[in-house]
């Protein structure tokens, strides 16, 4: 199993289901997750609280789209990857070169994606 030692990450997930199996997949790997936040005032509230390594967002949460946490999280050059159903068309030209990863959820997927924004492999394990 590809594992990521204390490598911290930034969850934003609005779908329950989604957002806790991210969540326990991530923290099985040796991730430390922040989040999963659900909707965009808790994600803006909590996204200067701390340090992260990595950044994983869902764009749509409940109708209100994510792009002031995504806008904040590039700022402060926090390597983002965007989880969402939308083509990247879809996207503000701003987020259309940020590696995206489609849904419906995958973690192998994901991990692919963690590793080439930390520009490393994975721990072995």
């Amino acid at each position: 199993m590809r594992t990521f030692q204390n490598v911290r990450v930034f969850l934003v997930e609005d779908e329950f289901l989604v957002g806790s199996a991210l969540q326990s997949d991530l923290e099985a790997r040796g991730f430390h997750v922040f989040g999963p936040f659900p909707t965009l005032a808790l994600a803006q509230a909590a996204v200067g609280a701390d340090e992260y390594d990595v950044a994983i967002i869902d764009m749509n949460l409940k109708g209100q789209l994510a792009y002031p946490v995504a806008d904040e999280l590039l700022r402060r050059g926090v390597p983002l990857i965007i989880q969402t159903g939308y083509s990247i068309p879809d996207l503000p030209a701003r987020f259309r070169k940020i590696l995206t990863v489609p849904k419906p959820y995958d973690i192998e997927a994901t991990l692919d994606a963690v590793e080439r924004v930390l520009g490393r492999p994975a721990d072995a394990g």
